[in-house]
């Protein structure tokens, strides 16, 4: 299992935490996402090219790989579930008993 740090702009990081937006298209040429990972999707405004210091974390729970119904070589369009409560650390590391805070908080970094 690995997290992947993400770019997400601002409409599209307000989707994905009001879990109307469940899955998430991206190149896979240099990622190789898996069915278990972890994306932490910081939120993006491209107006000012800064962070804007929020950050959601989504476990991939289905990928449909590029090549087949339409989708391009290479991209792939991954579902993604909500974690009932998450913090992943920027280094990429998990604790070792998978235990996640109970009060849904990911601090900055």
């Amino acid at each position: 299992m690995s997290i992947h740090w993400l770019k997400i702009w601002p409409e599209f990081y307000e989707a994905t935490v009001n879990e109307t937006k469940t899955s998430e298209l991206r190149d896979n040429r240099d990622r190789d996402f898996r069915v278990g990972d972890f994306l932490g999707l910081e939120e993006w405004n491209p107006d000012t090219g800064e962070y804007t210091g929020n950050i959601v974390v989504r476990e991939v729970t289905h990928i449909l790989k590029g090549g087949q119904f339409g989708l391009a070589e290479g991209y792939c369009v991954m579902s993604l579930r909500s974690l009932v409560a998450g913090t992943m650390p920027k280094d990429g590391t998990m604790p070792e008993d998978g235990t996640m805070p109970e009060d849904g908080t990911i601090p900055k970094y």
